[in-house]
């Protein structure tokens, strides 16, 4: 019938993070200074070399006439998705998707 569903993009809030290369400078560190887990991270056994660096893409997803978004976070969260933006979130990071 043509009623829109979800919107992609609606706040603009794209944002592509492309490749770096190790030894461009400033390379090594985040925005803050860190180094923690850019370039190579360890989970258990589990290894994650990212020899481009970190990457990501991030869009802004908004569900129409839904009042909760349930799913399975990266994070130890209610089953009901919580809000990440306003007044009186409990954390004020958006929910990430991981691909291994």
């Amino acid at each position: 019938d043509g009623t829109a569903v979800m919107t992609l993009n609606s706040r603009n809030l794209l944002k592509f993070e492309v490749y770096k290369d190790k030894s461009a400078e400033g390379a090594l560190e985040d925005v803050t200074g860190v180094n923690d887990g850019l370039w190579e991270e360890t989970f258990k056994a589990h290894k994650d070399s990212r020899p481009h660096g970190p990457a990501s893409v991030g869009l802004d997803i908004d569900f129409e006439g839904v009042r909760h978004v349930y799913g399975l976070s990266e994070r130890a969260s209610k089953f009901s998705l919580p809000n990440t933006k306003g007044d009186g979130v409990a954390r004020d990071e958006p929910y990430r998707l991981y691909n291994l």
